[in-house]
């Protein structure tokens, strides 16, 4: 098991893997979950599941990730030993408000649980990666008009009201 906050006061995550895989996956993954969830707390509000946690699975684990509210089970192919892929850790992350906390009412509109979370995944990404602190790219934050689809008027209320 791995802490993955500097300080074991303040870690409400942690990385579980086997014994061979402990070392490759602090390298990889110390520090940057606290800070993804942090991220996603600014932009939509708080985490309310308390604890985030990622299991590592045996190879065999047929998918990227798979999340559940406070734990999250991935592969250990995202150990890339350069951080290449916490992309993977944030889009399961987004889970936690777009399918976690607010989910599709059928599985005929499951694909709002994965367009939602597409979309935070990629402003948490934009906050974390944004190159030399460039602002957060006008398309995140442009107004819609209200010829707009439904949906989007509801999207925009819906983070207007988080911030």
């Amino acid at each position: 098991m791995v802490k993955t906050s500097s300080s074991a006061r303040l870690a409400r995550s942690r990385v579980w893997a086997e014994p061979c895989l402990i070392e490759a996956a602090k390298k990889e993954y110390d520090g940057v979950i606290e800070e993804f969830l942090a991220v996603g707390e600014k932009l939509f509000g708080p985490y309310v599941w308390g604890r985030y946690d990622i299991l590592f699975m045996p190879p065999s684990f047929p998918f990227g990730g798979m999340e559940n509210p406070c734990l999250t089970f991935v592969t250990p192919c995202l150990l890339a030993g350069d951080r290449s892929l916490v992309d993977v850790i944030i889009h399961e992350i987004s889970h936690s408000w777009f399918g976690n906390l607010v989910t599709n009412a059928s599985w005929g509109e499951f694909w709002l649980n994965e367009g939602f979370t597409m979309y935070a995944q990629r402003r948490i990404s934009t906050e974390v990666y944004a190159p030399w602190g460039e602002p957060t790219p006008e398309v995140w934050s442009s107004p819609l008009d209200t010829q707009s689809h439904p949906a989007a008027q509801a999207l925009l209320a819906l983070f207007a009201a988080s911030s």
